[in-house]
């Protein structure tokens, strides 16, 4: 999705988290609530909801503001909306759950798998694997197809002036795209022929040298295990992640099955976001709640310290361990990746923001403390939203 001006604070947020637990009866004075209501009073975010957990418990949780201005309508910990990158998460899950059922491994090569061919221009002759994908080393770089992988679905009414040449530049090109299937973009930007192909769409690098965060790269990691699984990705997500979960408040963007709990997505001058999906949905393609999302961690966090949930806890380990060598991890800001996990020495998550819609979701794996942060709102034009967050 566009690299919004947006900067990832959630491993210092959770550091100051931790630093606020003192007993078990967490924040019984109401301090943290204050501090919380006084930054949304004083600040500029529309809505938004905390939570801090441990594997079994919630410590605290609290939503504040408004999921819609014009209607006042209250956001809530049940108020759905978009987590944008943290959706990718759910790829690294089901790319387990694949290698588990013994439909993939880390070491096949992509081509054994797809119907079309991908090769890198620049080292034709070395395949690309799915770890390669699931760790963002592949290769496959973005380049501009942020411009043609989103379809608007409202009219575009703001000026350049108003939004920002770049911003103006995302809306105004992903209005006049059209409805395609997630297989028919892939092989459209990924191979030799497609309509979007560009050289540029990779690095002059062998696979596995160099990280390069790839939303395209992700979505086709996720199409992989759709052929692997002979399911939709969709499905299969919903299936063996979201049902056994009882996640009942997360869904895919594009289905909007409770569009009445949706939270409007605000531009920092509180504008409304138009409505927009995203073809390459794997990626950033998932609506939830704090509610659903308080789950999702804490399943994660037990699956982790040895509970069987949605993984063997072996394979959960390795999901969520440092895959990347030393020079990988000084190119990717000296953050490490699990397989579609990121992680940063001992804290372990994925944040997700794109315009309407930010979201910090981490735990700390020797704290035992995990925290999420979700709000409709995005800091895209300065940095004053940011101190906030």
């Amino acid at each position: 999705m566009p690299k919004i001006v947006f900067v990832l604070l959630f491993f210092h947020i959770i550091g100051v988290c931790q630093k606020d637990i003192v007993s078990p009866q967490y924040d019984s004075n109401g301090s943290l609530k204050e501090q919380l209501t006084e930054i949304h009073q004083n600040g500029q975010l529309a809505g938004f909801a905390v939570t801090i957990v441990t594997k079994d418990s919630i410590l605290f949780e609290q939503a504040i503001g408004y999921a819609n201005l014009g209607k006042n309508i209250p956001y809530t910990l049940r108020t759905q909306q978009n987590i944008a990158s943290h959706s990718k998460t759910f790829i690294g899950i089901a790319l387990m759950k694949s290698i588990e059922q013994g439909k993939l491994n880390l070491d096949t090569p992509i081509n054994d798998v797809l119907p079309f061919p991908i090769i890198n221009p620049n080292a034709p002759d070395q395949a690309i694997t799915v770890q390669h994908l699931a760790t963002h080393t592949s290769g496959i770089h973005d380049d501009e197809i942020e411009y043609r992988s989103v379809i608007l679905s409202e009219n575009f009414t703001f000026s350049k002036k108003q939004v920002g040449k770049e911003n103006y530049r995302f809306f105004t090109e992903w209005i006049e795209n059209e409805e395609q299937s997630l297989n028919v973009f892939l092989k459209e930007s990924l191979t030799q022929t497609g309509r979007y192909y560009s050289k540029k769409r990779f690095l002059k690098t062998r696979a596995g040298e160099q990280f390069e965060y790839s939303n395209l790269g992700a979505a086709l990691l996720a199409y992989i295990i759709e052929i692997a699984n002979n399911q939709s990705f969709k499905s299969l997500v919903e299936e063996e992640i979201l049902a056994p979960l009882h996640m009942d408040q997360t869904q895919w963007s594009s289905d909007a099955r409770n569009m009445k709990m949706e939270a409007v997505g605000y531009f920092q001058d509180k504008r409304i976001v138009p409505h927009y999906r995203n073809i390459l949905y794997p990626s950033g393609g998932i609506n939830s709640s704090l509610h659903d999302l308080q789950t999702y961690l804490m399943s994660v966090m037990k699956n982790y310290d040895g509970d069987e949930i949605l993984l063997s806890h072996t394979n959960c380990q390795i999901m969520l361990s440092p895959q990347l060598d030393a020079e990988q991890h000084r190119l990717s800001g000296n953050k490490n990746r699990g397989l579609m996990w990121e992680i940063n020495e001992a804290k372990i998550g994925h944040n997700g923001g794109n315009y309407g819609r930010t979201l910090f979701m981490a735990f700390d794996k020797e704290q035992k403390i995990g925290c999420i942060f979700m709000t409709n709102i995005s800091n895209y034009k300065d940095k004053s939203l940011i101190p906030q967050m």
